[in-house]
Order: structure tokens, then sequence, then C-alpha cells
């Protein structure tokens, strides 16, 4: 079975063993460890330079053609170093970094001359179709995390094209996010194009035997009649790969995938080997849970592994895009990477893996309400000013009074000991339905809940949000610092002046980091527009948006009590000039 890495036994150089023998010989260990001395840090050439050892790369060719055809005589290979055509028919089947240097073509539109050219690996290419081949073959799992242009998607088809051709009885799925990302004729940046296109380019002794175009080559599958393997595509749904049993399903820019976790469960069903492969799209997507919280396997693609990308490449590709586009196509950053995302000042110095309660502090608890899905916070303000949230609820087809218990119990269970209980609410409480006798408020007065309307403008409240985001409190002179949350991350002249509970807030940092945005352009055309309404992710940040306004008028906060004064003077006006109603 192949290594997913290469175990050096000593660091070779050119001096040593030459390229164009360790093709000859087939050593592909040995050609790793050239291969890096020769792109070894910092990197010599130039993006328009020739990658080096080409001319070796088209030689080893040419002697595998004559090798082919019986003529090892006219091959410049020295005799000690040749092997019969049985041995290399067998390393080509069972190394597949031997196959990439020996057959595999790719293109880039980019390049002026020879767009076609032979797939030249760089050492982390090695390493990753390595890899790949290894979870194919083993039936792993394997995620995919990348930066863009760094060859990964000519890596992932053309491993699958290597694996369909030479291990007898597979079966294989291609997914993306559009059928057109499947396959679409004509189209390079297609899965199945991709591959298409190595068949087309392959040395004739390389094409699996008994290949006819027309007979094995259809719109989303592709059959080898050497071993009746087969390659298939399909969109992404909820549906996906349901009804199918196959080797190794690929799931490609799986962070886009619309029904993600249904699609990676069903895919679980069919196949024991998952490849999912993405560049980053915020943290409220699947792809990222499977990243940061399940035991998946990692391949890292990151633009500093190219040896043809320097830094002084980095800050020009940084000057051509946006701050989000940075993150998500060059950075691998999920927090940064998300576009429209209402608070781009939110990171992770917002969090905290865990938070004390405040005995001697009151606790605020701010209720949303929503037809069967209301939500509630848990905050507290402590010594220094801080605004402390430390746990939410979230209802999910439950009706008002069944979730005011539980946000009872939940109060009891961890909040039994602090000073008394404020609670404040959405105005709209105040007002009947039509799907209730009672309104909102009085659903919780029945329970002992006296709940503060607190009439609060989205953009205003959204604002002071962010203000908190960016504010800072000073820790230093306040006693009993070591009880405070947070003082052990700072140590500490100033701190965030608004802190979230992770593990008690999920749902309200996933919105934080992304899941609460605007719609798709709004941002950058700077309009006056309200972020989408999307549970639960909407719910969880209208809590926080009450408390923060309350938390002002509090504190005697002017943009509160000037609203208030504006109120009661177009009420006033109202009364004093009602439209006369004759009888």
């Amino acid at each position: 079975m192949m290594m997913a890495t290469f175990p050096p036994e000593r660091r070779l150089s050119q001096d040593d063993f030459s390229f164009e023998e360790a093709l000859d010989t087939g050593n592909t260990a040995l050609i790793y460890e050239l291969m890096k001395d020769c792109w070894g840090p910092p990197p010599p050439l130039a993006p328009h330079e020739t990658p080096p050892y080409e001319s070796a790369i088209l030689k080893h060719r040419q002697n595998l053609a004559l090798q082919a055809t019986g003529r090892e005589a006219e091959t410049a290979i020295p005799a000690d170093n040749r092997r019969s055509w049985a041995e290399i028919q067998a390393q080509l089947a069972s190394d597949v970094v031997f196959w990439f240097l020996s057959c595999a073509t790719t293109f880039d539109p980019r390049k002026i001359r020879g767009q076609v050219m032979p797939f030249i690996l760089y050492p982390f290419q090695m390493q990753a179709v390595r890899r790949l081949a290894t979870a194919i073959e083993e039936g792993d799992d394997l995620l995919v995390e990348k930066s863009r242009d760094m060859g990964a998607s000519w890596l992932v088809a053309l491993t699958y094209a290597w694996a369909w051709q030479y291990r007898a009885g597979s079966h294989f799925l291609l997914g993306s996010r559009r059928m057109d990302s499947v396959d679409q004729l004509g189209n390079l940046s297609s899965l199945f194009e991709k591959i298409r296109f190595n068949l087309k380019y392959l040395p004739p002794w390389a094409e699996p035997p008994g290949f006819v175009w027309r007979l094995h080559s259809h719109h989303a599958r592709l059959l080898n009649p050497a071993n009746s393997n087969t390659i298939v595509g399909e969109a992404c749904t909820e549906h996906f790969a349901r009804g199918g049993r196959y080797t190794s399903i690929l799931m490609d820019e799986f962070a886009f995938w619309p029904k993600d976790e249904a699609a990676f469960a069903a895919a679980g069903q069919a196949s024991p080997s998952r490849i999912i492969v993405s560049t980053p799209n915020g943290m409220h997507n699947h792809f990222a849970y499977l990243r940061h919280q399940s035991p998946v396997g990692v391949l890292r693609l990151h633009w500093q592994e190219h040896p043809l990308k320097t830094p002084a490449w980095y800050e020009a590709q940084k000057r051509r895009m946006s701050v989000e586009e940075v993150a998500r196509e060059l950075d691998i950053n999920y927090q940064g990477s998300v576009r429209d995302r209402v608070f781009d000042e939110f990171g992770p110095q917002h969090v905290l893996a865990s938070m004390a309660v405040q005995p001697s502090k009151r606790l605020i608890r701010v209720w949303d309400f929503g037809y069967h899905c209301p939500a509630c916070l848990f905050l507290q303000e402590d010594e220094a000013g801080r605004l402390l949230v430390h746990h939410e609820l979230v209802g999910n087809r439950e009706v008002l009074h069944a979730f005011a218990k539980r946000v009872l119990a939940t109060t009891t269970q961890l909040f039994g000991e602090v000073a008394g209980v404020e609670d404040y609410c959405d105005a709209a409480g105040l007002q009947h339905s039509g799907l209730s006798e009672h309104t909102s408020v009085e659903v919780l007065r029945r329970l002992g809940v006296n709940p503060t309307p607190v009439p609060c403008p989205i953009v205003s409240g959204l604002e002071k949000i962010r203000h908190l985001l960016v504010e800072t409190r000073n820790l230093q002179g306040l006693d009993g610092l070591e009880e405070l949350p947070g003082n052990e991350a700072s140590k500490a002249n100033s701190t965030p002046a608004l802190l979230v509970h992770g593990a008690g807030c999920p749902k309200l940092v996933e919105a934080f980091e992304g899941a609460y945005r605007y719609r798709r352009g709004a941002k950058e055309a700077g309009d006056q527009c309200l972020p989408l309404e999307e549970h639960p992710y909407e719910d969880v940040m209208d809590c926080l948006r009450y408390a923060v306004w309350a938390k002002g008028y509090l504190a005697g906060d002017e943009d509160w009590q000037s609203l208030q004064k504006k109120r009661q003077l177009q009420r006033w006006r109202a009364k004093r000039h009602k439209p006369y109603r004759p009888y």
C-alpha cells in the first residue's frame, strides 16, 4: 500500500543522483527529494520561467514510448538502469506519482506558448496525490482545504482517472454544486473535461485497452472497457449519492453546497471514502464543521507551499482583491472569508472558551418572539463594564409558553446565585398577532416574568453592537481581577467590551462569523439595507440588539432618549390633529 508521505533516509542533492536516473529507475522518493532541493526556499525561479527538469520529463516520456514498442536499444538509458516493460507497467499501476510524471497532461490558458504541458508535480503536489490515492484505496474520508490556483482540482480529478484506469472493480462518483461544474462539454473547469483532456493526450501505450470515445464517454459518465470501472457525475441535492454504491465519492467546492449536511450523510452510506474539497466559505456550513469539529483527516494546500508564490506575489494579489476574497481565496481563513457579513469587527478575541457567572451582578435576560421560534440570551455586565453573553436558548417549532418554562429552568440551573434578574423583550410582544388571544408579554407575565419592551431600531441597534465590538475596557486596578472572565487572555491593559461564551452561544458566534449577513452585493454597493431574515441567526442577534439598546437606556443613552422624545412628539401631534369624522 502506498505511503501518504515520503520518509527520506537522507537529504539528496543533484550531485548524489541525477533527475534523469531517478526517472529511469522509477525511484519517486528520490525524485521528491531532488525536486525539493531544486525548489528549496527561497524559490530561485520567477513565475514566467520554465519549471526545472521539464526537458528531462519529456525525454523520459520519449524513452517510455520507445520501450513500449520494443526499441529499448534506441533509448539513452544506461544498461544498468533499464527495466523491463512489465516492471514499468506495474509501477504505473501502483505508483500514482510515477503515473503523473509519465502520463499526465495539464492545460494553463494563461501561458502565451505551451498551454498544453506535461503535469510536472511540485513537491507539495507529490505528497497531495499520494494522500489522495491512499484515501481512495483504503476507504478513508479526507478533507482538502485549499488556496486558489494550487492545481487542486486537476490533482483530484486525475487521481480518480488513475484509479479508474488501474484499480479493477472500482466505481467513482464526482459531485459539485452545479451540474456545469461536474461536466460541461468543452469547459475545462468541469471535472469530467479535465479527465477527458488527459485521456485525449495519453500516449498510445498508456490508453485504456479497448477505449472508444463514442462508446465509452458520455455526459457525466466514463466507462473503462478493460476492467468495467466507471466514473459518474451528479450535482448536489439532499439525495446526493442515494441509491448507488461507490468506491469513493468526490464532493468538490463543498463549502458552497446548499444541502451540504444532508448530502454528506447520504454519501456516507454510499461509500467508505468521501473526498471533500473546497476553499473556505465562513464557519456556518458543514465543511467548516468537518474541518474544526470532526475527526476527518485534513490535507491543507496553502499558497505558501507553492514554490512560485512568493510574499511579493501575495502582496500583489492583495492589491487586486477584497479583504474577504484574500481570506477565502488565499489565506484559508474561515472567519474572514464570508462575503456581506454584518460584523467584520468580530474576531477570536471576542470569544471565550469558559465564562464564569458573576454572583454579585444581576442577570439580564432578553427575549425575542417568533411564531414557534423564540430565542433568549442570558447576559451580565461585569465590574469592568463589559457585556458578557453567557448562554443562549433557541426554540424550534416550540410555543412560547413551553419555551419560557425552559428558560426559567435554565436560569435556575445555571444562574441560581445571581443578585437578581432583569428581563427585556421585543416591543412587538405587546401586540396581538391574531394567532393567540394573549400577547407574548402577557404569556410571560402569567409565568411570573415581567419584561420591559425595548423599541429598538434595527440599523441603530446594529451600530451600537458594532461600537461595542471595537471598544475596549481597562481591567487594571480592579478588585478580584483574577476572577473576571477573559483576564488570562490579556493580562491586561484592555479587553473587548463585548465577550461571548463560545460553548454557550454557538448560534450567536456563527451569526457574528457570517451567518448573519446582508443580501449579496449590498455591502459593496453601500446600500442601507437590513440583514437577511434567516433563523435562528436573526433571532439571537435581535436579542443582543435589544440588550445593547436597553443597556444604553439604563445608562442614559442620548440616542435612546432622543428617540423616545421624537415618538412622544409624534403621538402628541397625532392626538392634537385628529381628522374630523362626521357622524
